[in-house]
């Protein structure tokens, strides 16, 4: 009987295929693997990890020189932030790539130099959660979403406006050129007071139209990158003080270019652009220490300012006539300065002689200038010697 039972309960088993209490595990078991691959593959498309999405963070286009030197598992990192950034996101997704923080350092100083638009990001306060095997960027802003996406228009237009009617068949050194002025001429120096949180950016340089030198260098960078001219944001210090300005390419050469400086930001000559500093050779660029972290340059080009512009006096007894032609150019333009490059060892009273005699022929109000006639008001030493702005009246 027993076997008979027993032969009934396996032909029931090997009719069924399984017993009830089997049954009830392989149905738990194969309910649980469908929620885990769906909870799977919903993760792994929010990291970017499937194989029809493994490029979701990659950027074909990257010209930033600070992005150029970072290692693979940097540029994963530096691209993650860069896509949260642009959404105004709080944090990277997780991916799977550990992050020393010698290596979130370099991130976070490549994103600050190279993505000037992203302005709003607070690159200094961010921070990182990471082990050997992934890593969170949290992201810090400036601002709130709405207020980053309606300044993000604002710098557009402004920039747009200011670039304007910059023309198509100009060279590198004249786009560079009248980039550079355009620039001096919309934005003052910020002061010691109390400033706006914007004012080391693009957006305080171009819209607020008030800035520091990070602020000059970083509207550089973006405007010459509408104009697809390289251009990176150097770093170091300008005689004992912290710094910033740029390395501009310009016919295949790179050249040293500090806004900030070229701007006297003088009460007496407002928006006065001086070119003391424009497209300078490493070599010849006075007072300036790069940090080793920064983009550096070197430089064999033989482009001058003065030089191209008939400005620059080879000795004494050309210096008249340099002069001259300067103050000719400055009839025909409206000016009420001149700028001229003159041998460092010229003794400055025999320069302003000189300036007196040729200021005399051309009607200005002598009197009035000489009396005013001083080295520290009117005869501007713009940061190298050899090199002066003279300011006329008429």
């Amino acid at each position: 009987m027993v076997n008979a039972i027993n032969s009934k309960q396996r032909g029931r088993r090997t009719a069924g295929g399984f017993s009830p209490l089997a049954l009830t595990i392989i149905i738990t078991c194969a309910v649980l693997f469908v929620v885990f691959c769906g909870w799977l593959s919903i993760r792994l498309n929010i990291l970017g990890y499937t194989p029809e999405n493994s490029d979701s963070y990659v950027f074909t286009e990257r010209s930033g020189p600070y992005y150029e030197r970072l290692s693979d598992r940097e540029k994963v990192i530096y691209e993650a932030v860069v896509s949260a950034a642009e959404q105004l996101r709080s944090r990277t997704e997780t991916l799977d790539t550990g992050l020393t923080e010698k290596e979130f350092e370099n991130v976070m100083l490549a994103v600050r130099y190279d993505e000037a638009a992203l302005f709003f990001l607070d690159t200094f306060n961010c921070s990182a959660d990471t082990s050997e095997k992934n890593s969170v960027v949290m992201l810090k802003y400036k601002t709130d979403g709405q207020s980053a996406y309606k300044m993000t228009s604002e710098l557009k237009a402004a920039a747009d406006e200011l670039i304007g009617d910059l023309g198509a068949d100009l060279t590198d050194v004249e786009a560079v050129l009248a980039i550079h002025d355009r620039l001096i001429k919309s934005c003052e120096k910020a002061g010691s007071k109390k400033q706006s949180k914007f004012v080391s950016t693009v957006y305080g340089a171009i819209v607020e139209k008030k800035a520091d030198a990070s602020g000059y260098s970083n509207a550089m960078r973006y405007l010459l990158s509408m104009v697809d001219i390289q251009c990176a944001v150097v770093f170091g210090e300008a005689d004992g003080q912290s710094h910033t300005w740029n390395a501009v390419r310009s016919d295949g050469e790179y050249y040293y270019t500090d806004v900030y400086f070229d701007d006297p930001d003088s009460t007496t000559i407002p928006n006065l652009p001086v070119h003391a500093f424009f497209m300078m050779r490493a070599e010849t660029m006075p007072g300036r220490t790069v940090f080793p972290d920064s983009f550096s340059i070197e430089s064999s080009g033989d482009y001058d300012y003065y030089t191209d512009k008939g400005y620059r006096a080879a000795d004494a007894d050309n210096l008249k006539g340099i002069i001259n032609n300067a103050v000719n150019e400055a009839d025909k333009e409206n000016r009420l300065f001149i700028e001229i490059a003159v041998p460092e060892d010229t003794e400055l009273d025999f320069l302003l002689e000189t300036v007196i005699s040729i200021i005399k022929k051309h009607n200005y109000e002598t009197v009035g200038y000489v009396s005013r006639l001083h080295p520290e008001a009117r005869v501007f030493s713009t940061g190298r010697r050899g090199y002066y702005t003279i300011q006329l009246f008429r």
